[in-house]
């Protein structure tokens, strides 16, 4: 199947709700090593009056839905906007930063306006950059999608347009689209991306369309299914897409930059699984601070301990003439202890004084905090390979032996950049709360 990517097994309850006419459709699908089979259908219309959420919730029940399945609902196609666009390879948040200015080219309405989110699509790298496919509808629209689907008690792992789900699935086929009554076809480019037509050439081989809409390689279909007329199988596609792309490595992939499914609406089991990270997360805070109250408490008690023998032996030096090798083998160890546990500066002053220094045009990707704190080592991600990052850092008065490890220049015009350094402790602690310091040069 093409662009498939499927793994071991899995199953996925797969639901598309129709304008025309005003209806819902189903599938149950079952993913295998190397093909997929489409185990049941459901169909059910929408009375006057009555949300799709609770129809949708009856077709649930019928195809045997339980915890153990993945939900999936294809919304229409016809209130979004599709854009494929070729980008600089950026990290996440600097992509979404540039698409949320090319909103504003794309759409009249202002970004605030507008419900959206994007895909990276598995193109190759060109000149012109990586294939990004953005995708967006009013606010008003997406919500009011959201409350036709509240009534809908499993819940959603995701809810999507089908021509999101396109590429690399269904990379070789051609999908229609219908918008203000007229028939749209988005064509693979060959890039990656999608071409937008009003009439598609002879040789383009379609999906959910024509004689055998839902002929896909690696796709079993019931009896029941494969014997409807064209135009009912027609009716099931956007179900199978939205199915298709539930069970593919790309639900995984796109969960951080495509529209989350508000919180009333998500499985139960996701819902399940947030509150036990959340209470994962508070144990492991607790602990940790814990450990570290632990820490200071005994570091207290034994410079308590340490300063009364010192006492004792001063007393003894001024009346019996004591061992002074010991006496000053206790105060100097004191001294080591007092510097060395007592007030060196914790990580989050570093972390303070480097995102200071660096400013904006860099980010830290790894940090390694070596030598008991002696010893920093970072990544550094830059948009500009020509910035000298060493010498903004070795102006900060807490970090020392400034060297770069490594630099690697982008085709891009960025770089990567490995460096290490001392952390030098200050005889007074900076008044800037950690991680709270201005970037260099701009305003906090």
């Amino acid at each position: 199947m093409t662009g498939s990517g499927w793994l071991t097994q899995g199953v996925c309850l797969a639901f598309c709700w129709l304008k025309a006419p005003n209806s819902c459709r189903g599938v149950r699908l079952r993913r295998f090593r190397n093909r997929m089979e489409v185990e049941g259908v459901w169909e059910g219309s929408i009375p006057e009056g009555q949300a799709a959420g609770e129809v949708l919730t009856e077709g649930f029940l019928r195809l045997g839905g339980d915890e153990s399945c993945l939900v999936a609902v294809a919304v229409p196609d016809a209130g979004f906007s599709f854009v494929d666009l070729r980008l600089p390879p950026l990290p996440r948040e600097p992509l979404t930063r540039a698409l949320s200015l090319e909103l504003r080219r794309q759409s009249p309405l202002n970004p605030e306006r507008l419900a959206w989110g994007y895909r990276r699509l598995p193109g190759a790298r060109t000149p012109q950059g990586v294939p990004v496919r953005l995708v967006f509808c009013q606010t008003e629209e997406w919500q009011r999608l959201m409350d036709e689907l509240t009534a809908f008690r499993p819940g959603f792992d995701v809810i999507l347009p089908p021509a999101l789900a396109l590429d690399p699935l269904l990379s070789d086929r051609t999908w229609p689209c219908w918008r203000n009554g007229s028939a749209y076809f988005r064509l693979p480019d060959g890039t990656g991306g999608r071409r937008l037509l009003t009439t598609a050439p002879e040789s383009t081989v379609l999906f959910g369309a024509g004689a055998r809409p839902l002929e896909l390689p690696g796709l079993t279909l019931p009896p029941a299914l494969a014997a409807r007329p064209a135009a009912e199988q027609a009716l099931f596609a956007p179900a199978v897409i939205a199915g298709l792309y539930a069970l593919s490595p790309a639900l995984g992939q796109d969960a951080k930059t495509w529209l989350p499914v508000p919180e009333d609406l998500r499985f139960r089991r996701n819902l399940a699984a947030r509150r036990l990270g959340l209470a994962l997360g508070a144990y492991a805070a607790a602990g940790l601070t814990l450990w570290a109250a632990v820490a200071a408490v005994r570091n207290q008690r034994q410079i308590h301990v340490l300063n009364n023998e010192i006492a004792q032996l001063e007393r003894n030096a001024r009346g019996k003439n004591a061992d002074r090798g010991r006496y000053e083998f206790v105060q100097k160890f004191l001294a080591e202890c007092r510097e060395a546990g007592v007030d060196r500066p914790g990580l989050p002053l570093y972390l303070a004084e480097l995102t200071r220094q660096i400013g904006d045009g860099a980010w830290v990707q790894t940090l390694a905090w070596r030598n008991g704190g002696r010893m920093i080592e970072l990544d550094l991600t830059m948009t500009d390979a020509n910035a000298d990052v060493l010498a903004a850092i070795r102006e900060s008065p807490y970090l020392t032996d400034v060297v770069s490890l490594r630099k690697k220049v982008e085709a891009s015009g960025g770089a990567s950049l490995r460096l290490q350094m001392q952390a030098r402790a200050p005889k007074s602690r900076p008044a800037v709360a950690a991680g709270l310091a201005p970037s260099r040069g701009t305003a906090p």
